[in-house]
């Protein structure tokens, strides 16, 4: 019988020492970083617009412009050709200090021959020059319609879809027309 008690003892002390168990489970966290993509040199259509110091006519005055425009990526390399359509004006003073301040707008089409690097995973260096047909109506009776050709040649960074660029433009008419527009644009 002493046995039997030194039995039930120790069956009841096993289950109060297993219900005194504290079961601890060990969760480890693993951080899996997210792989970086890099930004693609390919094909796109973008917006961009920019403003800038002309000087031409025997004046200086602020240019400003609104262009659309496609780049179609030719080969591994990033060399790129393209189009755009843009619209550009310029508020410039013909007299005195802005005593007769006139303004004027051209729209212009352009084919674009360039080329993209990439800088980092980010960012893509884009080089480009355009050439074509700038037409701008005259503002009153005193000036003629200038039909002209329109050139640019410009330098930009894009970061992710946005691009940030610093182009020389010109225009020809009864005098030569040029200067350098700061442009901010967005790729689609």
């Amino acid at each position: 019988m002493k046995k039997l008690v030194i039995f039930i003892i120790l069956v009841s002390l096993c289950g109060v020492c297993e219900a005194q168990k504290v079961r601890s489970v060990s969760e480890q966290v693993i951080r899996v970083e997210k792989e970086k993509v890099p930004v693609t040199i390919a094909d796109h259509w973008y917006v961009k617009a920019g403003v800038g110091a002309m000087t031409g006519w025997g004046t200086t005055y602020v240019d400003y412009n609104l262009s659309f425009g496609y780049s179609h990526i030719l080969n591994r390399h990033g060399l790129y050709c393209g189009g755009q359509l843009g619209v550009t004006g310029m508020v410039y003073d013909t007299a005195d200090f802005l005593e007769d301040v006139k303004a004027g707008a051209g729209i212009y089409a352009a084919p674009t021959l360039g080329i993209k690097k990439r800088l980092g995973t980010n960012t893509i260096f884009d080089g480009h020059i355009a050439g074509g047909y700038m037409y701008a109506p005259a503002k009153d009776d005193d000036y003629d319609d200038h039909n002209r050709g329109y050139w640019e040649a410009g330098v930009g960074i894009w970061y992710k879809s946005f691009l940030f660029e610093i182009q020389y433009m010109g225009s020809t008419a009864c005098t030569l027309s040029n200067g350098a527009v700061f442009n901010i644009g967005f790729k689609f």
